[in-house]
Formats: C-alpha cells, sequence, structure tokens
C-alpha cells in the first residue's frame, strides 16, 4: 500500500475541521493522507477559480489520476479508504451523494457552536511531512 497517496484539503479557519484532521492523523494507520488548507497554494494548484469549494475535499491519488470527492462523499470515501471498521461507514460512499449531503451541510452549518477555531498548535514535528502548504 502506497504512503502519502491522497490529499484531504480543510478549512484552516474552522475549528471542527482542525479537530477533524488531528483526529485522521491518529486513526490513519496506513499514512494513506497528507493534509492543506483550502486557503493554501495546494488547494488553488487543484481547484479550479469556478470551484469556490467550503467544504471538506479528498482527493484520492492526487499525484498521479486525481479524483475529487466534495461535502458528504469526501467524509465518508476517507472512512473506506481508511479501512478496518471505518468500512462500515465508508460503504455508504458509494450511494449517491445528495442522500448525505444534507446533513454535511447541517453540520457545516453549525460548525463553529462545537469547535472554536483555534492556530494549529498540534502540528507536532512528527507530522510535517503530512502537511502541503
Amino acid at each position: 500500500m502506497a504512503r502519502l497517496t491522497d490529499l484531504v484539503l480543510y478549512d484552516g479557519s474552522c475549528g471542527l475541521c482542525q479537530v477533524s484532521v488531528h483526529y485522521l492523523l491518529q486513526i490513519d494507520l496506513k499514512e494513506r493522507f497528507v493534509f492543506a488548507p483550502l486557503q493554501g497554494i495546494t488547494a488553488k494548484h487543484y481547484l479550479t477559480q469556478q470551484q469556490s469549494i467550503d467544504s471538506l475535499v479528498l482527493i484520492e491519488a492526487y499525484q498521479t489520476l486525481p479524483r475529487t470527492y466534495i461535502l458528504a462523499q469526501s467524509v465518508l470515501k476517507i472512512a473506506w479508504l481508511l479501512g478496518g471498521r471505518w468500512c462500515l461507514i465508508g460503504i455508504l460512499s458509494f450511494l449517491p451523494g445528495w442522500m448525505f449531503n444534507w446533513a454535511y451541510r447541517l453540520l457545516a452549518r453549525h460548525r463553529h457552536l462545537f469547535v472554536t477555531p483555534s492556530t494549529c498548535q498540534w502540528r507536532a514535528i512528527n507530522y510535517k511531512e503530512r502537511f502541503l502548504p
């Protein structure tokens, strides 16, 4: 299994997104994922200007044959790629996204109620290679 093959773009100013990335770093035992903020140059490279995205974005196989997932599909596909027990949730990624996007949008609309934005102090040195600008 190749390491660091999938790119997760997240809102760098969102506390819930930061907590989610931190959690992903801890449970990603295969080290599949690298991370970059939506506000950074990596996101600008992979997202066109027509794509004004305010969502967690997964770019699977971002260095070879990129495939982009947004909204609920990104979360469900990440769960699928994590494997193990996460596949029980991830199997839903094969269903149409509209079935779950309403829940994603509801959570996103109220995300600031759950966690306040903070500086990314948890970026430990051992995770440095997992973050792109």
